[in-house]
């Protein structure tokens, strides 16, 4: 092993104590070795090599000369780290001002790291940030759920058969369907599952009822009306519990001799049945697209007919109109309810065909007429009006024209077209439905922007209703049943069917 004249190397110390303790007892060079531990201990980092070398050279020297060597122990040196000068070699010059240099020198690589490192991670923060904004605002949106195409004209519910079966309403969320039932003369108001026909519910209608019509849900869907003989019924549409009855007002043309023209509130209205003669009899009863109010005509044996309107909230009567000069046979609120459109036959120029009257339901003003039709129906965004003319010698329309429903201008002529029953424009404003009489019954599905045909069901279809979403109809049909003893008679079934 080569010598080292000065001290010993950190790296060799173990070799080079094995060999001074085999040349023998302690000389000069032990003596520095001894006073050199300390300062290899603090420099180097295998602390437990150096601690067995001096427990080595503390055993081979106790007995010499303890007097001329400091031998301190590794807790005791840990102890005085701080104190270099004293504890140096001899021959050395203390490490103070490099180490400080080598230490300030490590600091400021450190801070350099640090910074370099704080700063690539701030430009990738960045960069991603930027990725995620431009992501954010370029971002394709998810494709809607692609609803399988059914074709035109496909039935996809029909019920068993029924004497009768008219009035059908679907619910404002599309999942139910209401309607009048009739069955061995028994009038019955049901509602069931729209495609399916489960979960039917029945409404209890006075005993002996015998005129039920016009069905409708209210627009949050939670009550259903049908007009009676002298009373509208409201029934709660999930329990079937009978919440209000709307009979008809006291001290009215209807009641009295007199004839109020403009009447206005007329109190609460009354519980109980009003004791009339016949002929009388509620007609068309709908609620405004607000909730707030009900609408309902009214027809008395002696031609005087009116409208009344209720607060739906409590029943009472806010507004009569009762200049018909006969029967009113349908009315219809605008989508925005700022109209009321009624249609009544005019029985002193013509007892065929029926006048609109569009009426301001703030000022209950009227707006505009339309003589000579047959039917008529609101656009979804209420600026237009669908109106069927009607042939002066059967009641029935012959065209259909499109009006502003503002200026009630003609917009565009339609179609031309025999025996038309009844016209009602497709919840999303592309189609009109259009029922047609003769023979049998036809409904036509026409383009509202052309009168293109789209497409025409022939199976005895009459009384059809568009689905919220206008992908379905649901209409009734008439059917030839010929019993066993070949006797032919008319039954009716429901049907829901594909529009497009």
């Amino acid at each position: 092993m080569a010598e080292h004249k000065d001290f010993f190397l950190p790296g060799q110390v173990d070799e080079q104590i094995e060999q001074l303790l085999h040349e023998g007892g302690p000389t000069r060079r032990e003596q520095r070795l001894a006073r050199s531990l300390p300062t290899l201990m603090r420099d180097h980092e295998d602390q437990q090599s150096l601690q067995r070398v001096l427990s080595k050279l503390h055993s081979n020297l106790k007995a010499t000369t303890p007097e001329d060597i400091n031998i301190v122990s590794l807790p005791q040196q840990r102890q005085r780290r701080g104190i270099n000068a004293g504890n140096a070699p001899a021959g050395r010059k203390p490490k103070t001002l490099p180490r400080a240099f080598t230490l300030l020198a490590a600091c400021l690589v450190l801070v350099a790291v640090v910074g370099s490192l704080l700063l690539v991670l701030n430009a990738a923060q960045q960069k991603r940030n930027t990725s995620n904004n431009t992501a954010a605002h370029t971002q394709t949106p998810a494709p809607h759920k692609t609803v399988q195409s059914e074709a035109p004209g496909k039935i996809v519910y029909q019920s068993e058969d029924y004497d009768n079966a008219s009035a059908l309403q679907w619910s404002p969320n599309g999942q139910r369907l209401a309607g009048i039932l009739t069955n061995n003369s028994n009038i019955t108001l049901a509602s069931w599952d729209a495609k399916t026909g489960a979960h039917k519910l029945t409404y209890a209608i006075s005993p002996g009822e015998t005129n039920v019509s016009n069905v409708v849900w209210s627009p949050d869907g939670k009550y259903l009306m049908v007009s009676g003989s002298s009373k509208i019924y409201i029934f709660n549409a999930q329990t079937t519990q009978q919440v209000r009855i709307l009979p008809v007002p006291s001290g009215t043309a209807s009641t009295a001799s007199h004839v109020m023209s403009n009447a206005t509130t007329h109190g609460t209205f009354f519980s109980s049945q009003v004791s009339l003669s016949g002929g009388f009899n509620f007609g068309k009863a709908i609620w405004s697209p607000d909730n707030r109010y009900i609408a309902a005509s009214y027809h008395a044996e002696d031609s005087r007919n009116e409208l009344f309107v209720w607060k739906a909230a409590d029943g009472t009567l806010v507004k009569t109109l009762d200049k018909f000069p006969d029967n009113i046979t349908n009315i219809l609120w605008s989508p925005d309810g700022g109209s009321l459109a009624t249609l009544a036959y005019p029985y002193s120029k013509d007892g065929v065909t029926t006048t609109a009257i569009i009426w301001d339901t703030n000022t209950w003003e009227k707006l505009r007429e339309y003589p000579a039709i047959s039917s008529l129906s609101w656009s979804p965004d209420g600026k237009q009006i669908a109106i069927a003319d009607a042939d002066s010698s059967t009641g029935l329309g012959k065209a259909i024209r499109i009006v502003d429903a503002h200026s009630g201008q003609t917009i565009k002529q339609l179609i031309s077209e025999k025996n038309i029953f009844a016209i009602n424009w497709s919840p999303d404003g592309n189609r009109i439905e259009v029922e047609l009489q003769s023979t049998h019954f036809t409904i036509q599905l026409l383009d509202a922007s052309n009168g293109a045909v789209l497409y025409a069901f022939t199976g005895h279809g009459y009384d059809g209703a568009w689905s919220p979403d206008g992908r379905y109809i649901a209409s009734s049909q008439s059917v030839d049943v010929v019993d066993a003893n070949k006797h032919h008679y008319t039954k009716a079934h429901l049907l829901v069917w594909v529009a497009k």
